[in-house]
């Protein structure tokens, strides 16, 4: 299908392989279905499941998708009435039909499997590409398959119990045929031994059982899935991390927190930072709010918005997380009523405040930008990472928000319009602080310039704005919803491509499906 694919324009080898082996194979039949047909699916997929591209090729003439739809549309439901009739000889087909394999894979010899299990304990069950390079011909996936499969210590080499089997039925029931969840249910059983118990043992006695059973025996699924649904504790601060956390800082200097949580063991960098500056930084205090402090929290915030890392330095004292819950607790409720009480010199503190950075970044030179323009243009802007190689000290993120901020030509360098502000607003009362999304409705604005039209001009106003809204200022988020959930249509195949699909099979052979696209 490789081969056949470049020479068809605009489609991919699966696309021609699908196409091929389910529409305008010669060799497909176009009748009604048979009898004997039916009793085949019915018992084939009983063994391997909705396997159709195999059980496909035990009945001449179908394809799997005509196979698969027959499965779905009738035989689904007729199944158990179908099953009741089969004897001995409608099965005579399907020996052997548990053998057949996905794709042709080599077995596995002893030699291998030893070398497999020294490998995992030398280099860990997490590192399977590294394992697979001393594998010839063993891709990472098969050589973690075969350990958990076969290999793995911890599997059960027990004959399986009654109880596994009600497990597995009961299971398979809930979830349908998600092995990997299903395993999880059986201590020692892979999901590729599960799956196997399935289709070999329990497959035709599975309804029998379940109607032998009552409520009690399917509880354990309920019990599991709420111990999945367990948040894990966190594991506390004791007195004597806290203490080394203080010294470390003293030590290394307030920011150095990737070195500190080196000492630190079981703690990352963002836990040891949000420990110290909420918690144990003896700067902090620890007393009642003052009004002061209280007006500054709600002149900062109706300025800055959330950032409470930023907010918290103009208080001296207060943690991030302090003045945070200091706004939701209590602030939030009553901000109107504190803003209209501020004076000129209650702002004051807030000179500059719009200019706040996140992080210190050094200014890009007018020269910098005019480089960036001319990457953007040769390379394009999806190439971030190679773009930002061509700049000292700059991140490809840094290089992307600078572009597509800034010197985009298709941003708008016009004045903000009415209407616009009006979508800013609307969209900010449905999506909260999403600027990303909010961008998106208005041509030519990216999000950073929304994001700041808000906070420095619409933020204080938008309440009024709103208030003077009707309906039909609102309808234009619904007609762009409706737009972003179109599907888009699939380009129909035409009498032309499919005479040469065939072709392009005969020539290339049944399989050479990336070939056969490229064409």
């Amino acid at each position: 299908w490789s081969q056949i694919a470049t020479q068809l324009i605009g489609r991919s080898c699966l696309q021609c392989r699908n196409r091929y082996v389910n529409q305008v194979d010669p060799s497909l039949r176009r009748g009604g279905w048979t009898e004997e047909e039916d009793k085949k699916i019915v018992a084939a997929q009983s063994r391997l499941g909705n396997r159709w591209a195999q059980i496909s090729k035990m009945l001449e003439g179908r394809s799997e998708d005509a196979v698969g739809h027959r499965w779905m549309s009738l035989l689904h439901a007729r199944a158990d009435r179908i099953k009741a009739t089969l004897t001995e000889n409608d099965l005579k087909f399907l020996q052997g039909a548990n053998d057949i394999p996905y794709r042709n894979v080599k077995p596995w010899t002893p030699e291998e499997d030893e070398k497999l299990i020294n490998a995992a304990k030398e280099h860990g069950t997490a590192n399977w590409g590294m394992i697979s390079k001393m594998f010839q011909g063993r891709s990472s996936r098969q050589c973690r398959d075969r350990y958990f499969s076969k290999l793995d210590p911890s599997i059960s080499k027990e004959p399986w119990t009654d109880e596994e089997d009600k497990k597995v039925v009961i299971a398979q029931s809930k979830l349908g045929n998600s092995w990997v969840k299903i395993a999880k249910y059986l201590e020692g059983r892979p999901e590729i031994a599960v799956k196997v118990r399935w289709y070999t043992v329990l497959t035709h006695k599975a309804d029998k059982m379940l109607q032998e059973m009552d409520e009690n025996d399917f509880k354990f699924i309920d019990m599991v899935a709420m111990e999945a649904q367990k948040v894990p504790e966190k594991r506390k601060w004791s007195e004597m991390e806290d203490q080394k956390l203080v010294g470390l800082v003293n030590e290394y200097g307030l920011g150095n927190w990737s070195q500190i949580a080196t000492q630190l063991i079981g703690r990352s960098c963002l836990q040891c930072r949000n420990r110290y500056v909420n918690q144990v930084d003896p700067s902090l205090r620890r007393g009642g709010w003052t009004e002061e402090e209280d007006k500054k929290i709600v002149a900062a915030q109706s300025r800055l918005g959330n950032r409470w890392a930023q907010i918290s330095k103009m208080l001296e004292g207060r943690s991030e997380d302090a003045v945070g819950h200091r706004w939701m607790s209590l602030l939030h409720a009553r901000a109107d009523r504190i803003k209209a009480t501020l004076t000129e010199n209650d702002l004051k503190f807030l000179q500059g405040a719009n200019d706040i950075p996140y992080r210190n970044v050094k200014p890009w030179t007018p020269e910098e930008d005019e480089k960036l323009i001319n990457a953007a243009k040769e390379h394009g802007t999806a190439n971030w990472g190679m773009i930002s190689k061509m700049f000292q000290g700059r991140s490809s993120r840094q290089c992307r928000d600078r572009y597509f901020s800034k010197l985009d030509p298709s941003i708008s360098k016009e004045p903000w319009t009415d209407e616009e502000d009006k979508k800013v607003v609307i969209a900010q009362s449905k999506l909260g602080n999403s600027w990303v999304k909010i961008a998106k409705y208005l041509e030519g604005r990216p999000e950073i310039a929304v994001k700041v039209r808000w906070y420095t001009v619409l933020t204080h106003k938008a309440d009024k704005m709103l208030q003077e809204m009707d309906e039909n200022d609102f309808k234009f988020i619904d007609m762009v919803a409706m737009e972003a959930q179109k599907v888009p249509e699939k380009r129909k195949w035409s009498e032309m491509e499919d005479q040469k699909l065939v072709g392009l099979v005969n020539e290339y052979g049944l399989g050479n499906w990336s070939q056969i696209a490229t064409q």
